[in-house]
């Protein structure tokens, strides 16, 4: 048996419910995620450049901070899960943090 969510089925049962899930294939699915990250990221840009003339650079991190911090807890608390991740990876997704902290600082600078 598997569990999902509080119910119990049988690996036949879940596997015709993973097939009903699957609309598109991996390949499908890999090339939709990179469209929707590439349209999100110009998206981000033309906000940056219009809120530009009313807010600081550090006032758009701020509230672009604030924006994700509130939707990653939301989403790891409805997940049950550690938002700092595995023990032994969690000096590594700091200082990943800590790195893409700064090169967002730099990119948000470079369009200003």
């Amino acid at each position: 048996f598997k569990i999902s969510g509080h119910l119990a089925m049988t690996v036949e049962e879940a596997s015709l419910q993973d097939r009903k899930c699957r609309c598109f294939s991996t390949r499908a699915r890999g090339i939709i995620a990179t469209l929707l990250g590439a349209f999100s990221l110009a998206v981000a840009a033309l906000l940056v450049k219009v809120c530009a003339t009313a807010l600081s650079t550090l006032d758009l991190l701020w509230g672009r901070a604030i924006l994700q911090t509130t939707g990653l807890g939301l989403f790891f608390l409805i997940r049950c899960e550690s938002p700092w991740g595995p023990r032994g990876l969690r000096l590594w997704l700091c200082l990943r943090g800590i790195l893409g902290c700064l090169a967002v600082v730099g990119y948000f600078m470079g369009i200003i």
